[in-house]
């Protein structure tokens, strides 16, 4: 070590192993051993052996999960997603009813699926019915029959698919089971496509969403 003098000149000043040892005790937390000999490090890593630092952090231990930790509690459903038609033969025809109605059925024996539109016309006094045939699920369907009083009824001279089609077939037996309060979901599956049956306006509460109706149209139906 070294000291100045006043005229700033550098004057050696002897120094010894104790006395230095003893300053690095007042600065390090871990000073190293003085008892051993000091031997100068060949590289960084034996210096940060000698000092006691590791190179790597210790590994945290990971997470353990236990049984309680997961259920198997369903998913809520999400905003704006099809959903499986929730109630009772009475709670699906009156969603097919409210208006405005886009449901996809799906046969659980073959794996089929059609999806129909099935709108109020304006005079209120029957119901179009019509089948999903082209890539946009907004515009592409075709006209084949009306519901009147409850009853489905197939549309000979106007209808845009024939009455073997087995769409048509298929719309016409779920309709009749349903009417009569038949229970069919062991036959097939009811899906909504997120909207309101009534308004078609996109449903958000998780309620709704199984319903297949908002919060003021349910009360309208």
């Amino acid at each position: 070590m070294q000291r100045r003098s006043k005229r700033n000149a550098l004057v050696p000043v002897s120094v010894t192993r104790a006395e230095l040892n003893d300053d690095i005790s007042d600065i390090c937390f871990d000073a190293v051993d003085t008892s051993k000999p000091v031997v100068k490090p060949d590289s960084l890593a034996q210096l940060m052996e000698q000092v006691g630092v590791t190179s790597k952090p210790a590994a945290k231990p990971a997470p353990q999960f236990t049984a309680e930790d997961v259920t198997d509690a369903p998913a809520a459903p999400c905003e704006g997603s099809p959903a499986r038609l929730a109630g009772d033969a009475g709670d699906q025809v009156r969603f097919m009813l409210a208006g405005k109605a886009l449901v996809t059925v799906v046969s659980l024996k073959t794996g089929d699926r059609y999806t129909y539109k099935i709108s109020k016309a304006p005079d209120g006094g029957c119901h179009f019915v019509g089948l999903l045939t082209g890539p946009n699920n907004e515009q592409d369907y075709k006209f084949f029959g009306i519901i009147k009083r409850g009853v489905f009824y197939y549309s000979d001279r106007k209808a845009k698919i024939g009455r073997d089609n087995k769409s048509v077939q298929g719309f016409d037996w779920m309709w009749r089971n349903l009417a009569r309060g038949a229970d069919i979901s062991s036959r097939c599956e009811i899906w909504h496509e997120g909207r309101c049956g009534r308004c078609a306006r996109t449903l958000t509460v998780p309620d709704s969403i199984r319903t297949g109706f908002g919060p003021e149209c349910a009360g309208k139906i």
